[in-house]
Formats: structure tokens, sequence, C-alpha cells
């Protein structure tokens, strides 16, 4: 029992040696880009629900190569060939297929007879004299499609009017956006809408409200732009 208990680190040894060892004895390691190449796969996953993620599979694939050279440089000395091969049709698979499909959802996202616009078309341009953009203008009386996020509030549940801005930090971590960044939107049908982190689809007339509207939020008191809503996504 003595002798066993005196042996067996060795033992242990001895087997951490066979495992860092090739077939032949020579000393063999795991190839990092191949293990990263997986890795960025598994994360790529998320790229079929966001299209800022379709990165993920692009450095994927550019892991793959540094892996294929690795191996082909140091054939003998390095492990993990499946783990790149895998890791690579994955993030092949996975950027076709987000990519297909976010072109899909952005070509079929907008409702028969609206305009899609940006918040960038609501900002007045460098020499501008006026607090709106010209494009503002234009739209005045237009059915539009704009992609937001809702703006928090006292209330935060059964919305019929709230405030939608275009960027995440000023929806979701306290940001102060500039009159030029929001939109007042009221529902003039049943729809109502919740706050939320995700990004909300909005259809309606869009006005613009060149001596300001007044709103119900504390944080956007008025408005220069509103939007009649008919349509919630």
């Amino acid at each position: 029992m003595i002798q066993s208990m005196q042996t067996s680190p060795t033992t242990f040894a001895a087997a951490a040696e066979k495992l860092a060892e090739g077939g032949d004895g020579s000393y063999q390691s795991i190839c990092k880009p191949a293990l990263m190449t997986f890795l960025v796969a598994i994360f790529s996953l998320g790229a079929l629900m966001s299209a800022s993620l379709i990165i993920l599979p692009v450095i994927g694939l550019v892991l793959f190569f540094f892996a294929l050279r690795s191996f082909q440089r140091y054939p003998q000395e390095l492990v993990g060939r499946k783990l790149m091969l895998v890791g690579g049709l994955l993030n092949l698979v996975l950027l076709g297929s987000s990519a297909a499909w976010h072109t899909y959802c952005y070509n079929t996202e907008v409702p028969p007879n609206y305009e899609r616009i940006l918040f960038s078309f609501l900002r007045p341009e460098a020499n501008s004299k006026t607090a709106y953009s010209q494009k503002a203008v234009e739209l005045d009386g237009n059915r539009v499609f704009i992609k937001g996020y809702v703006l928090p509030s006292d209330r935060q549940k059964n919305l019929k009017d709230f405030i939608l801005v275009g960027d995440f930090g000023d929806c979701c971590f306290g940001g102060s956006p500039k009159i030029t960044h929001i939109i007042a939107v009221s529902f003039q049908n049943e729809d109502r809408i919740d706050y939320s982190w995700r990004k909300r689809h909005i259809g309606g007339i869009f006005r613009l409200n060149k001596n300001t509207k007044r709103t119900s939020q504390k944080e956007a008191p008025r408005a220069l732009y509103s939007i009649e809503a008919d349509y919630l996504k």
C-alpha cells in the first residue's frame, strides 16, 4: 500500500507526459487558432439573431486560415485539426445563412405603402438654419417606417404614447438624447407597447412640429418629430 502511494506521483507524471507527447515521443500542443476557430463558431450562432454579430463568423474564418497555416508549418508539433475543420465549416455556414436571413428580413420588413426612414434623415445639415432637416420637411404627412428603441419613463407597460430613440445608449443606459434624435409616437389604433431593450418597428404618419410639440415625458418634454402610429412589430 505504501509502495503504491509512493509510486503514484511517478505514474501521474508519466501519464501527463504521454498526453503531451505524440506516438513517436515528440511533444505536441493544441493549435490555439484552431481552438479559437471552434469557440468563435459557437458564439457565431448569435449572428442569426443580430446582424451586428455577422462579424463573428468572419473572424472565425480568419482564425481558420491562421490555423491552417500553422498546421502547414508545424504538421507534427500541433494537434486540433478536427476542431479547426469543424469550426471553419460552422463559421462558413453561419456567415452565409445569417447574411441571407438578415437580407431577407431587411427586404421584407417594410409594410406596403410605407417609406423606410432612418434617424440620420432627421438630423439637420451642417449649414442648416433650422433645428430640423430638409428631409423632415419632405416627409411631413407621409406614411413612414422606422426602427428604434423605447425611451424608459415612469410607465413601462401598455404604453399608448412614448418616445422612440435611435441609439441603444439613449434608450437603456440613461443617455440624454437631443431633440433631433427623438420621435414622439402615439398609437392611433389598439396597439400598445412595453418598454424593453429590443429594437422595435414602428409605422405611421410622420409629422414635423416646427415649433415643437409637448409630450408627456419628463425625459423629453418637447419633440420636433412625431408619428401617428398604426403599425407595430
